[in-house]
């Protein structure tokens, strides 16, 4: 069951060229205490990480095939981590996907 946050997150910083030709760009913080630049995208959907965050995501639980406007990229599947936004914690399912995002 998904509980909805009781208050909204603080404001967010954002990239100056969001929505101006650049990607939606803002900071994330993994249960670690690690910040992290996310690229968000509301019409994924899954939730696709960076290949490079593979050895912070614990045992990979399998691979996938993806498939973005006709080209195949491999991933990695893993558990979601807990991510937040400031102090809100994010819904994002039960796994994630890594791969090549260059």
């Amino acid at each position: 069951m998904i509980v909805p946050a009781t208050e909204l997150p603080a404001p967010v910083i954002m990239n100056q060229d969001a929505g101006r030709g650049g990607r939606l760009i803002v900071m994330l913080r993994l249960e670690s205490g690690t910040n992290l630049p996310f690229v968000i995208d509301t019409g994924s959907p899954i939730t696709c990480l960076d290949q490079s965050l593979d050895l912070k995501l614990g045992e990979r639980i399998g691979d996938e095939t993806l498939w973005n406007f006709g080209v195949v990229h491999k991933a990695n599947i893993y558990a979601a981590p807990k991510l937040y936004l400031g102090g809100t914690p994010m819904t994002i399912g039960n796994y994630v996907v890594t791969t090549d995002a260059n």
